[in-house]
Formats: C-alpha cells, sequence, structure tokens
C-alpha cells in the first residue's frame, strides 16, 4: 500500500514484507510493549486516559504539546487521504510519524523521565503515559484499515476500551491542539540534535560522552528564548552548556574574507560544466584552465560584491 499508488497495481512478496513494513509494524509494537512495562510498574491504568485533563496538568511540557499537536496533523493528513482513496499517502505519513516522531523523537525525549522511579515525579511519569498511550490508541483506530490484525492484537493488549477496535469511533481533529510555533521549535531542534551527532561521529565522541559546550550559529535570534526548549535541548546534546550565535550572514562572510589573509581558511572553486559548456563549446577546455588558475580569494570577494568577472581570450 505504501508504494503503490490506487492506480497501479498492487504486487504483493514475503521478501518486501519482511523488510520495510516488518520494522515499522515492529517499531509500533515495541512501543506498546514500552508503554505497558513501564505504567504497569507505576500502576497507571492505560484503559482510563482522559487527554482534556492531562493537558490542563502543571507536568504537561512542551515535548507533549509537540506530539499532540503532531498527532492532530497527522489525523488530518490520513483522514483526507483515506477519504479520497490515496491509500499510499496515508501509509507514507503514517510511517513517517511512527519512526521518526514518535519513536525517534518523542520517546527519547522523555526516557529520563521514565526512567526516574522517584515517587516525586510519578505524576509527571502519569502525564508521559497518558500522552503516549492516547498517542498508540489513536494511531491503532486509523492505522487499522491497513494492518487489522496486528493493530486489533496491540488495541485489546495496551486499551480494551472495547471488544474489538473496530467497534471504536474514528478519531476527531482537535484544532486546540495544534500549536504551529511548538512544531516548529522542536523541529528545529530534532536538525540541531542531528547535526551535532554527525559532528559527534567525525570526532568519534560518542553519545554517552558529555562535553563541555556546543555553540550553534544560527539567524534565529528566539531559537532558545523558551527555557523548556533549552533544558531539554542540552540533555539530547549531552552538554554542560549550550552557546547561541546570533549570525548576520553579511558579517559572516566578512570575517570568513579577513580569514583568508591569515592562511586560516582556504576555497576552491569548480566551473559547473554543464552549464557553460553548450555556450562555449569548442573553447571548453581553454576556458576551463584558465578557471583553474585564478585567484580563489579574489573570486570570493568578487562573488560578495554579486559579480564576477571572468575573461578568456581566443585565437
Amino acid at each position: 500500500m505504501w508504494k503503490s499508488s490506487p492506480i497501479d497495481s498492487l504486487n504483493f512478496s514475503l521478501s518486501e514484507m519482511s523488510s520495510r513494513p516488518y520494522q515499522v509494524l515492529s517499531t509500533l509494537y515495541y512501543l506498546h510493549v514500552y508503554l505497558i512495562q513501564n505504567s504497569t510498574y507505576d500502576k497507571f491504568d492505560t484503559k482510563k486516559i482522559d487527554i482534556n485533563s492531562v493537558v490542563k496538568s502543571k507536568f504537561f511540557t512542551l515535548t507533549e504539546a509537540w506530539i499532540l499537536s503532531k498527532l492532530q496533523s497527522l489525523l488530518k493528513t490520513v483522514t483526507s487521504a483515506l477519504d479520497s482513496c490515496r491509500f499510499n499517502e496515508g501509509a507514507k505519513v503514517l510511517e513517517e510519524f511512527i519512526i521518526n516522531n514518535l519513536s525517534q523523537t518523542y520517546v527519547p525525549m522523555t526516557r529520563d523521565d521514565i526512567w526516574d522511579d522517584n515517587m516525586e515525579t510519578i505524576e509527571r511519569r502519569h502525564v508521559i503515559y497518558a500522552v503516549l498511550g492516547y498517542t498508540l490508541s489513536q494511531i491503532d483506530i486509523i492505522l487499522h484499515s491497513y494492518c487489522p490484525f496486528i493493530t486489533n492484537n496491540l488495541y485489546l493488549l495496551c486499551f480494551k476500551n472495547k471488544d474489538i477496535v473496530l467497534l471504536e469511533s474514528w478519531p476527531n481533529f482537535n484544532g486546540k491542539l495544534i500549536n504551529n510555533k511548538i512544531e516548529g521549535a522542536v523541529d528545529k531542534s530534532k536538525e540541531i540534535i542531528s547535526l551535532v551527532n554527525a559532528g559527534r561521529m567525525k570526532a568519534r565522541l560518542k553519545r554517552r560522552w558529555p562535553v563541555n559546550k556546543v555553540v550553534i550559529c544560527t539567524k534565529d535570534k528566539a531559537l532558545l528564548e523558551s527555557n523548556e526548549l533549552s533544558e531539554l535541548l542540552r540533555k539530547q546534546l549531552n552538554t554542560i552548556y549550550i552557546d547561541v550565535k546570533i549570525i548576520n550572514f553579511s558579517n559572516f562572510f566578512e570575517k570568513v574574507n579577513s580569514l583568508f589573509t591569515e592562511n586560516l581558511v582556504t576555497v576552491n572553486a569548480k566551473a559547473k560544466i554543464n552549464k557553460i559548456a553548450p555556450r562555449l563549446r569548442n573553447d571548453l577546455k581553454k576556458a576551463l584552465h584558465a578557471f583553474g588558475k585564478i585567484d580563489y580569494a579574489d573570486l570570493f570577494a568578487q562573488l560578495m560584491s554579486e559579480k564576477f568577472q571572468f575573461k578568456i581570450f581566443v585565437w
């Protein structure tokens, strides 16, 4: 269903079923196991979740607001896709939500809170169980038309409000839970986390090794105005201190240009042959030879003035 549009033939393959679809459904299964094991330990009843009261709790944080906002966007998109028989589009956004938003983002961001077995923080853990349980129950319902057996099994395992998931009503879109500002902030923090982890790999620093400081260069002055988001990022990046530097790109390039004279930065340039070949034709080799001899620091300075003149002489 994921790979085929409604107008294409649907070919079933056992080998394909055991690859990506299995990975997605396996992730969904273990998310339910994760919920039921931890909530049982804290004696939280996943069959009695009132999301409206949870939203009003003082332990309801930015991460919960983000995942519920993403969930409402998912409900709206999947409902529209199924109503118009665009089953492949609905399957793709469901996979994106289960893997990227729920499994790889929300669960890691709240894992430390769940693993804190202090009785003073039990209300915080109950909020996480309620939000995760509510999210998984909604996924079970809207994914049921794609995967009826596993979703019914998981639903009865964790929630069992009805004897069968088909007796549940289709989830209603709740626009009050949509928060575009929080979605944008957390999505940007996900990008920062990804970049920092990539930097750690290059430096061969494992994620469990703390670092003193992470410097974030950005044009967004309001990036970390939320203390809650700053603390969240600090934990996810495993760093003691986060330094945000607001970069004005005109000044930034001037600083880079000054570094040329100190030989601290080197620049290379390459001509796009497919762009210039139709215009130069037989003179292409001469142009490339001349381009290879130019002063790249001078080239950079000319590009900063938004003009670059390159002359070759043809005999």
